[in-house]
């Protein structure tokens, strides 16, 4: 299945990459491939990253069966699922010329082909979804593809009490200050990625997150969804992120990547990871981004308290009041659980 062109038919040759001396080589390792599992996330609305009005429904991965208003789902075996509509990229600058770096030293480098024929791999629209527990044990993909080759993960190490705290960060509404000042008197780092709406209306915030030593990743530039975009756009969508960061902070956005409402196909995996970033996804989540519908502090401690496990990735939205009300108690819990906060860099 060829991906859509927005507008104009092109050259087959001309929705490729660049030729592979334009893109950072990655050294190559094969690690041991985990038995790993996984889960799906929902998208902020561009309209309210300009002009804070009420956020649209946003579409997610939950456990629950496909229905025609909600197809983003954790069961993608429903043959009936359908891509959600994506959001309009706007105004945007050229493609860089020069992809984000990889600034960091992992400890180890996931399996990486540079021969890998990009014409062979498939175009077909995924979720990401796992399937829950209970137990606290590790949930398990729906995707069955080697992730690992792709540099893409959803979880951590599955053999120690370690959790990955993830925040996504499509626009502000009023509460990262306050999740800021609970990690910082708790004194654990976390992840926050962000949309390029995010980083154009919030650069003081964001210097705050890279000066008090949280990563801050690439959540793309207009919060499309993926699988309908050419390998140019996929391309700007994530350099244009990287080029603006660097312009606001002097150093490197962290080569971490997450997919808008963890819609992907096999190729974005592919074509991602030549730019050097590592796809991170994620192996918790809740429905938490309705801000006019907020469970409340109750729910969201619960649902992690009762979910947790080891090598989890932790997935909250932070325009949610109930997540930034229970994150204290969140990181109390775990910690009395036996449970550290780990850095995405620790991903393998």
């Amino acid at each position: 299945m060829e991906k859509p062109h927005s507008g104009s038919t092109l050259p087959k040759q001309e929705q490729r990459i660049p030729e592979k001396n334009n893109i950072p080589p990655v050294e190559q390792s094969k690690p041991e491939v985990k038995s790993e599992e996984t889960k799906a996330d929902p998208a902020p609305n561009q309209e309210k990253q300009e002009n804070q009005a009420k956020p649209k429904e946003q579409t997610a991965a939950v456990e629950e069966p496909a229905t025609e208003s909600d197809p983003n789902t954790n069961q993608p075996e429903n043959s009936d699922i359908q891509a959600s509509k994506p959001e309009e990229a706007g105004t945007t600058g050229p493609v860089s010329n020069t992809p984000p770096e990889i600034v960091h030293q992992f400890s180890s480098q996931a399996e990486y082909n540079p021969d890998i024929d990009i014409d062979a791999l498939s175009q077909e629209p995924q979720s990401w979804g796992f399937k829950r527990n209970k137990e606290h044990q590790p949930v398990t993909a729906y995707y069955k593809a080697d992730l690992p080759k792709y540099g893409t993960y959803y979880l951590g190490n599955t053999e120690e009490k370690v959790v990955y705290l993830t925040f996504d960060e499509g626009y502000e509404n009023g509460f990262s200050p306050a999740i800021l000042d609970t990690l910082k008197e708790k004194e654990i780092k976390a992840a926050f990625f962000i949309t390029g709406s995010y980083l154009k209306h919030n650069p003081e915030l964001v210097k705050r997150m890279r000066a008090e030593g949280h990563v801050v990743g690439n959540h793309s530039q207009t919060h499309p969804d993926f699988t309908t975009k050419t390998d140019e756009q996929v391309m700007e969508e994530v350099a244009q992120v990287g080029d603006r960061f660097k312009e606001l902070t002097g150093t490197e956005i962290d080569p971490f990547f997450r997919f808008p409402s963890g819609r992907y196909t096999e190729r974005d995996l592919y074509i991602i990871r030549k730019m050097g970033y590592r796809n991170v996804f994620w192996s918790m989540a809740y429905k938490d981004w309705e801000v006019d519908n907020q469970p409340g502090k109750e729910y969201a401690l619960n649902h992690v308290m009762e979910n947790y496990h080891p090598g989890a990735v932790i997935l909250l939205h932070a325009v949610s009041s109930s997540n930034t009300e229970a994150l204290a108690e969140i990181i109390s819990g775990l910690d009395e659980a036996g449970y550290r906060f780990g850095s995405l860099y620790e991903l393998e």
